[in-house]
């Protein structure tokens, strides 16, 4: 709101896929569970006709996680487009 406040323009917010981002996110109303109704975005709280997007950083979520995908004996990645 403060950001809003001194006219500046907030449209997405980008971070690592730790679980706190990830709850964050849920709690503004996003989903990532469900790969066919995936909802990025929640109303802007200073105008909520605008939408500010959620930019889940994956790449950054795989590294954080490497070691323990590749202890795994098999290991399987599934791109939904």
């Amino acid at each position: 709101m403060l950001l809003h406040k001194g006219n500046v323009n907030v449209v997405s917010l980008t971070f690592d896929g730790l679980s706190t981002n990830l709850t964050m996110a849920k709690q503004l109303s996003c989903c990532f569970d469900d790969h066919e109704n995936i909802k990025s975005f929640f109303p802007h709280p200073g105008n909520p006709e605008e939408n500010i997007v959620i930019f889940p950083d994956y790449p950054s979520y795989v590294k954080i996680n490497e070691k323990y995908i590749w202890r795994e004996e098999k290991f399987s990645v599934k791109w939904y487009c």
